[in-house]
This record gives structure tokens, sequence and C-alpha cells, in this order.
């Protein structure tokens, strides 16, 4: 038995919320953990009915791609899943649907997980319960019932932030009244808000959250999966690289706009990722690849083929792609929104969002500077190493143990405690290892 009545998990998705699973299972807290995402179990569930009533080959196949909805290491008994939902939801979404009836269909999704972890949350009566934005409000409520702290997973910046980035860049948000209402609702109900970037912490006190109810721990990394290669700084063309969906919030088109204007013919870049709204992107640049889809085992592979990482985002958490290229040993030019753990002159640049000009400099600065973009390669893979996924699991499960301990009366007293070990994390540069600063020679006037 989880001590203290452990601690309850939801998730309608998956994000990094495995990961946050396995944290309270070696801390002996996971009560139970609820995704609403298809979960593959080895034997047993709706996966495994499905594999056996394929044909061999077909069967291997999937289970090749089926392997990354499980984490090894959390114990099946302790998850329990949504699997019909999930795969209802996942059709519908390849099908394109109209955005009003893709609403609605989220709706009904959302309200089916919140009532199922609503229900588990009545059954098992943990001492805290952790749950992710968008659903999380019926969950509360029946955590108020049983006496539980409320803890709110805020997996990226909060609504109204990304409408403002959004219409300060000119575009259409298409956020409903009713979704940002919801949104509101959730964050003031929380006892607790775990977030991954001052860029989400800023815009929670921008929505009228008191900070002393907020704390940001970093995501992490596989450091094994994300590597940098031995042989970088060689002959050929400078390979630069964007991962993730091709979108309006993504920033991509400025990207692609910088790329255009630096006129670096010995500069390419590529752009891996699906596209998933209209954004406007030019045909036929030269030096520009996209690729739409890769198995995700080749991914890794990309990085490693790269000189440096570009990611514009308007609005993020903390981009996931951003710790694969320090990990990949990836100088990374980002912006604030991205909510990255980059520093400007040390590992990359980070500059303002939609600033292609700044881009493009910055990117001339990389693709000619050979030193430069080493310097930041070794100082790129010291950072990730300072946020592998067991630094990530140490920090959310020491968290989660004194809330557990304290309860909800004393949960702004326990996360303060917790503030001040985070903000020495993120002003520590690398345990003592050597970093290599730019500086002023990057073009920034950033001396270190």
């Amino acid at each position: 038995m989880p001590v203290n009545g452990g601690v309850f998990i939801a998730h309608p998705g998956t994000q990094h919320s495995y990961q946050a699973a396995l944290a309270l299972q070696e801390r002996g807290l996971l009560r139970r953990y609820l995704t609403g995402t298809l979960y593959y179990r080895r034997t047993g569930g709706v996966v495994g009915v499905l594999m056996r009533a394929l044909p061999a080959k077909q069967r291997a196949g999937f289970e090749r791609r089926i392997r990354r909805r499980r984490l090894e290491g959390l114990d099946d008994s302790l998850v329990s899943s949504m699997d019909i939902i999930e795969i209802g939801h996942s059709v519908a979404d390849r099908l394109g649907l109209p955005p009003a009836m893709g609403f609605r269909l989220f709706q009904f999704r959302q309200e089916r997980f919140q009532r199922r972890a609503a229900r588990m949350v009545e059954e098992l009566r943990p001492r805290v319960v952790v749950c992710y934005d968008s659903a999380a409000l019926q969950v509360f409520e029946a955590a108020r019932r049983v006496g539980a702290t409320c803890v709110l997973d805020q997996s990226i910046g909060h609504v109204t932030q990304l409408i403002r980035q959004f219409e300060a860049a000119g575009l259409e948000h298409g956020q409903r009244e009713e979704f940002v209402s919801n949104s509101l609702a959730e964050v003031r109900a929380a006892d607790v808000i775990v977030t991954s970037s001052e860029y989400v912490v800023t815009g929670l006190k921008e929505a009228g959250l008191p900070e002393e109810r907020i704390i940001a721990i970093p995501y992490g990394v596989d450091l094994r999966s994300f590597s940098p290669r031995t042989d970088r700084g060689g002959k050929g063309k400078v390979q630069a690289l964007y991962v993730g969906h091709i979108s309006k919030r993504k920033g991509v088109s400025y990207v692609v706009d910088a790329f255009t204007r630096a006129q670096l013919p010995q500069l390419e870049l590529t752009l891996l990722g699906r596209r998933v709204d209209d954004v406007k992107i030019a045909a036929n640049i030269e030096g520009l690849k996209h690729v739409e889809a890769v198995p995700h085992q080749e991914v890794p592979g990309y990085y490693r083929r790269s000189d440096f990482f570009v990611q514009m985002s308007l609005h993020e958490s903390s981009a996931m792609t951003v710790f694969e290229a320090l990990a990949s040993g990836l100088p990374v030019i980002t912006t604030p929104n991205s909510g990255s753990v980059v520093r400007d002159g040390v590992e990359g640049f980070v500059i303002s969002p939609r600033d292609v000009g700044a881009l493009a400099d910055r990117m001339r600065l990389l693709t000619e500077d050979v030193g430069m973009r080493e310097r930041m390669s070794h100082n790129a893979r010291l950072r990730a190493e300072q946020f592998g996924w067991d630094k990530y699991r140490q920090r959310f499960g020491a968290l989660m143990k004194d809330l557990a301990e304290a309860g909800p009366e004393r949960s702004v007293e326990t996360l303060a405690v917790h503030r001040e070990r985070m903000a020495a994390v993120l002003g520590t540069e690398s345990h003592g290892r050597t970093l290599s600063h730019v500086g002023a020679a990057a073009g920034n006037g950033h001396e270190e």
C-alpha cells in the first residue's frame, strides 16, 4: 500500500505523465495512474485483443509501434486506461473533422475521462490528486470531498497566454470562450500548479494566479537515445534542423523566412514533422527539405546528422524537442516562449518571437563560425545532462512526497521549499564541469 494514502494521477493523453507516474511508483506513492490513451500491456487489455486478431506479419509491425505506449518499469497493475475512447478519438482526428465537430468530440472525451477519474478518486481516497490541464475540474471537486491536495500539471502555457501571443502575431487564435472559462476555473481550483518553465509561470501570474502556488520543474530527456555524434564539424554543408508539428503555434514560417533571408548556400534546413494547420510555407526553396514523418526510432539520427537546431515557437510549455537537441549536442536557437533551459550565448541563442532578422543573423553565425558551434555543442550536452528523466523524477517525486505528508493546508509552505531548490537547479551551470562561454563573440553583447 502506498504511504500516506498515496497519489492518484490522471492524464487524458500521455506527454510526460508516464514519467510522473514512475516517479511516484519509485517513492512508493503511486496509488493509481489513469491515462486516456491506449496503453500497451504485454498481456490482456484491448491492445492484446487487437494484436491476437492480426496476422503474424502485421502483428509484429503493430507491436513495434505500440511499444511506445508503455514505460518500462511502470507496474501495469497500477495503470488504468480508456482504450476504446482513445481509439475512437484517434480515428476521428485523422478524418479531419470541421472545427466545431472536433471541439465537441474533444469535450465528450474530456468529460468521460473526468467522470471516470472523479469516481476513482472517491473510491481510492488518495492524499494527493494530480491532474492535467483541460481535464481536471471535476476531478478536483472529488478531491476536495475526500480532503486531498489538488495538483494541476499545467502542461502548456495557459490559453489566455496563447491568445495574447497569437494576437500580437496578427493570427486568429481560434479559442472558444467556453474552453477559456474552464481553463481559468481549473487553475483557480488547484492548491498547487506544477509546470515546466518560467514562460508558463509568467502566463499564470498574468492570469491572476499567485506565484506562491506555482512551481516550474523542467521536463527531461532520454540521454541514451539522444546523444551527440562523434564526428561533428566535418566536411559538407551545414545542416539546420527543426522537429515538430508544422504549424503557426510552432513558428515554422519564421524559421523558413529567416532561412531564405540569410542567403547561405552552404546551409541546408530540414523540417521534420506533420503539417497540422494552414500555416503558409513557400515551396521550392533551395536547400529546404520537408520530411513529413519517420518512425520514432529514426528521429535521433536526424539530430545526430545536424549541426544546429531551430525552434521558434510562439507558445509552449517546455518543448521536448529542444531537450532532445541539447542531448544530441546541438546548439539551439529558440525563443523565451519555448520554455527551454537554453541560456543565451551558452548553449545557443534565445531571441524574441517573430524576429526573423535576429533569427537569420544567428543562423548565419552558427553556419559560418565552426568554433562557436563546437563550443555551444559541448555546452548543450552538459546542459542536457542536468535534465535527464531521472532528474525530473527525483524532483517531481520529492515534491509529491512532501505534499502528501503536508496536506492541503500546508501546501504553499511546502511548495516554497521546493521553489528554492528549483531556483538553485536552474541557476546551476554544469555541476562543476567546464562550460565554453561564447559571450560577445556571438554578436549579442552578452558577456559571461
